[in-house]
């Protein structure tokens, strides 16, 4: 918001093919960084040799690092978006020396709501204490490193993030191997914790050497969250629809127990898994589109209406604005395109390499168009912010959600050959709703602009 990924315009000003691949590579880090490498720990640790796990604790490693994925997202939304606002704020202000408290104070945020919903999960499931203590580190660890995600789209450094974000996924693996094999399923929980702790101890560096800090903590953003309400409701939203079809299959008749209190459903959490991996392309796509190419000419509008142009120049910035977004749409739409038609065509050798069960096939060619559908609606939410209008990014979030919900349960109701249609129809539903009422916004954007003015 505001520019806030301003940063990344000299790579894509210097025009050579490096300083593109690397505005590229960087976007996606920064759009998905934590998920991607996290997964591929997770895959690691699956393969790896472990006898000291005992085998009914095998399913519950990924379990619970899964689930503890989906609660600190959902509960850290909210806050993600009340900060991206506020620091876009101070940084249009000027007023660079107060990202880091604002950082701090969110992370501490952050850190400690997640370690009280760690701690209630564990009570809940009723893990073992030494157990638990590593599940709380977890969340309040994934809810620290979601929380720096705001902030990376400020920071220059992209060579040592990148580097951050390997190194913390490197060194996780090991923790988990060492803890592992001593301490069976809580050691590689604990190492897990700790590979996130590495990761965000890079990223709060990098950002302590960006800004240097006016203060220790600012807990200004709690102001901006009352000022716009809708801001936390639409992280909440959003989040809860990315995860309600997992948590739907967890909780329903075909979930199988993975130990500890846990209930997973591997078929169709890894058959997921591996469409969200192509939609990465995309991901950065949307990142340099709306992050800085849209930024630019909705930036220029408000700027020429703010030093008083004229009505022609004011409503031909106003159409490229809406010839931006109808780009970037197209854009996402050629891109994801190819790479979903290319997974799914792919499927069969896809799965024979990674020795995916067969059976997870159907579900992941539907979870493919799924994910393909969550760009675009993923697209269409950052438009709206961008613009503040709040409420429709707020009714396409609540479409999502309640749609994937809904469709969920009536494909879980419908049987296996259903498997995924609910992230497919929650994805066309918010589509269907949001992509009209925003070209509608913007083609009226001078006109409700001038007309809430005051007289």
């Amino acid at each position: 918001m505001a520019g806030i990924s301003a940063t990344l315009r000299p790579l894509l000003e210097r025009g050579t093919h490096l300083s593109l691949a690397a505005a590229y590579g960087y976007a996606a880090t920064a759009m998905a960084g934590p998920w991607i490498l996290a997964s591929f720990l997770l895959w690691g640790i699956r393969v790896a040799d472990l006898p000291s796990l005992e085998p009914g604790n095998q399913a519950a490693f990924p379990a619970l690092v899964v689930h503890a994925a989906c609660a600190t997202m959902i509960l850290t939304g909210p806050l993600q978006l009340i900060c991206a606002r506020h620091v876009s704020d101070l940084l249009y202000q000027g007023r660079r020396g107060r990202v880091v408290p604002v950082f701090m104070a969110a992370s501490l945020t952050a850190l400690g709501a997640n370690a009280l919903a760690g701690a209630a999960f564990a009570a809940l499931v009723g893990l073992p204490l030494v157990l638990a203590g590593a599940a709380v580190a977890l969340f309040a660890m994934f809810g620290a490193v979601w929380m720096s995600v705001v902030f990376l789209g400020t920071l220059r450094r992209y060579i040592l993030i990148v580097f951050g974000f390997v190194a913390g996924t490197a060194l996780g693996y090991v923790y988990c191997l060492y803890f592992g094999r001593r301490l069976g399923l809580a050691g590689l929980v604990g190492g897990f914790a700790l590979s996130q702790g590495v990761v965000w101890a890079v990223l709060s560096a990098c950002i302590r050497t960006q800004f240097p800090p006016s203060g220790s903590f600012d807990f200004g953003f709690l102001k901006t969250a009352s000022k716009f309400l809708s801001l936390p409701a639409i992280g909440l939203l959003y989040y809860a629809g990315i995860w309600i079809d997992r948590v739907i299959f967890w909780t329903g008749p075909y979930a199988s127990y993975a130990g500890q209190g846990l209930r997973s459903f591997p078929m169709y959490d890894n058959a997921l898994f591996l469409a969200l991996l192509t939609v990465l392309p995309s991901l950065a796509l949307v990142f340099l589109q709306i992050e800085v190419a849209y930024y630019d000419i909705y930036s220029a509008f408000y700027r020429a209406v703010r030093r008083g142009a004229d009505l022609g120049k004011i409503r031909r910035l106003r159409a490229a604005i809406e010839t931006s977004f109808r780009d970037c749409f197209a854009s996402i739409v050629c891109v994801q395109g190819v790479a979903t038609l290319l997974a799914v065509v792919l499927a069969p050798m896809i799965f024979a390499r990674l020795r995916f069960d067969w059976v997870e096939l159907p579900v992941f060619r539907i979870a493919c168009l799924g994910a393909f559908l969550h760009v675009l609606v993923l697209g269409t939410v950052l438009a709206a912010l961008h613009l503040a209008f709040y409420r429709l990014a707020l009714g396409i979030s609540a479409v999502y959600a309640t749609v994937g919900a809904a469709a969920t349960w009536m494909a879980m109701v419908g049987g296996m050959r259903w498997f995924g249609c609910g992230y497919v129809a929650a994805g066309m539903a918010a589509l269907l709703v949001g992509v009209p009422l925003l070209e509608r916004k913007l083609r009226r954007l001078d006109c409700d602009l001038f007309s809430t003015q005051p007289v």
